[in-house]
């Protein structure tokens, strides 16, 4: 199902706040979950990645495009990979962002 691409991210990765907030629903099922990882170009190689984020005060602001995301038009929250940090090794700097319907 769904919940067994995202859920394991947010379980290691995620904050307390956030496995309290999204794990039961998405393991419910009342939360459909998708994740944004390839693009044009890259395809699915993180070190071609081209999706980058800023920060906006306490926000981030997202740039880039996805490809193939699975249940992408029904999700209530979307992971998203994209690069942090510029410089240094291609795989270094990326991040997941929790992406929620309507943000």
């Amino acid at each position: 199902p769904h919940s067994d691409i995202v859920v394991p991210y947010i379980s290691k990765y995620g904050s307390a706040e956030q496995h309290k907030r999204f794990i039961p629903a998405m393991t419910a099922g009342k939360c459909i979950t998708a994740i944004g990882m390839s693009e044009p170009g890259a395809g699915s190689d993180l070190q071609g990645l081209e999706t980058n984020s800023e920060r906006d005060g306490s926000d981030y602001i997202l740039n880039g495009t996805k490809l193939w995301i699975s249940n992408g038009q029904l999700a209530d929250v979307v992971l998203v990979v994209a690069k942090t940090r510029k410089g240094g090794k291609a795989a270094h700097g990326l991040s997941l962002f929790i992406v929620e319907r309507g943000m």
